[in-house]
């Protein structure tokens, strides 16, 4: 009978921290790389993403708000003068005006591509 003797590996180095080799190692690549991040400027990228997501929350508010305002309209006031006063309820023309924008640009990119 074959034996087999199993022994355990003992202090293994990481992967890592291993040496790479020559033969799989892309020569135009430095082995070191430094990575400088300038503060100021990626801190004025977080605040322009801030800035797009509360526009995008405002739309999506606005939306919601004003077809919110579609189902509780009172007896006492027609339709068309309803709807201009949830309209112009915290500027909501402007935001659902940006929606609207948007999916007309998405429609007709869509049917460019069809």
């Amino acid at each position: 009978m074959n034996t087999v003797q199993i022994v355990p590996i003992s202090n293994p180095i990481p992967i890592l921290q291993q040496e790479s080799s020559n033969i799989t190692t892309n020569t135009l690549i430095p082995k070191e790389t430094t990575i400088e991040i300038d503060l100021p400027q990626s801190n004025t990228r977080i605040e322009i993403f801030k800035e797009y997501d509360i526009y995008f929350t405002k739309i999506s508010s606005s939306l919601i708000d004003f077809f919110n305002d579609l189902f509780i309209k009172p007896d006492d006031i027609n339709w068309f003068t309803y709807l201009q006063k949830i309209t112009l309820k915290n500027y909501r023309y402007f935001y659902i005006g940006i929606f609207c924008i948007a999916i007309a640009i998405i429609i007709s990119l869509l049917q460019q591509i069809y």
